[in-house]
């Protein structure tokens, strides 16, 4: 379907893009919002390619503006799912919300990035993951059949990426958690105030955050009960509960907002 210029290699590949970061883009001036992301993407890189030390012959990451790609052979799964799960939730750090697919295809990933597995990735997440979550097709589940941070779903299966990375970190953070927790609270609230989207669209919105905070919330009760019982659950259900009045306030007549943030 689409043409490789010869590209032999073939990779497990990611591709993520912010939620809501062109409208970000309309409501500041460019150059302001361009210079701030830069700044925090060169801190975040810095960071993560410390993390990267010990994997940086297997796994290849490369950030461009809003988007994210990653790639592996597929040998190397487990560190692939890893880094996707650390960048994933890091971004997180930087009060964004990353929303990707993976796929497996042929992939040519150094200075410059092209190949049908790129294109069919990012259609993927532009067309199919619609939610914020990462989305996992049959050519990747292939090369991952082992994985146990997959959620079930109706048309895709999703990559628990808050799962694997407390996994791999051995523990749940309560700050990083909390950290977590405000940036989907202030995607909830931007949803909320947004007066230029159609109710219908804004319910959807509210919809997918509901499950990506149930998805955390599943997540920490799995790998530690006790500290979600003590230090988290309260917190998780505040955000829960400011997600259900803003669903309830919006489903009232005439709801006079003003924002432009649009997911």
């Amino acid at each position: 379907m689409y043409r490789n210029f010869g590209i032999k290699e073939e990779r497990l590949i990611f591709f993520g893009d912010v939620l809501g970061f062109k409208d970000m883009i309309k409501e500041s001036e460019q150059q302001k919002v361009n210079s701030m992301l830069t700044a925090n993407i060169n801190d975040f890189l810095d960071a993560v390619k410390r993390y990267l030390s010990s994997y940086h012959k297997k796994v290849k990451v490369t950030v461009i503006s809003d988007s994210v790609i990653i790639s592996a052979h597929k040998d190397d799964a487990d560190e692939f799912f890893k880094v996707v799960a650390h960048i994933y939730c890091d971004y997180y750090g930087l009060d964004f919300i990353l929303r990707g697919a993976i796929t497996y295809g042929k992939l040519y990933h150094e200075e410059n990035i092209f190949g049908s597995g790129y294109i069919e990735a990012y259609q993927l997440e532009s067309k199919k993951a619609i939610t914020p979550r990462i989305i996992v097709d049959e050519k990747a589940l292939q090369c991952t059949k082992s994985n146990n941070y997959l959620i079930e779903g109706k048309d895709f299966k999703s990559f628990n990426a808050f799962l694997c990375y407390l996994d791999d970190m051995h523990g749940v953070d309560t700050d990083r958690v909390n950290c977590w927790l405000n940036t989907i609270e202030r995607y909830i609230n931007e949803a909320h105030k947004n007066d230029g989207v159609k109710k219908s669209k804004k319910i959807k919105i509210l919809r997918g955050l509901r499950w990506l905070l149930k998805t955390l919330q599943n997540a920490v009760k799995q790998i530690d009960c006790d500290k979600y019982n003590k230090d988290i659950k309260k917190n998780i259900a505040t955000v829960f509960k400011k997600a259900r009045m803003a669903r309830k306030d919006i489903s009232k007549p005439n709801v006079d907002k003003k924002s432009n943030f649009t997911i």
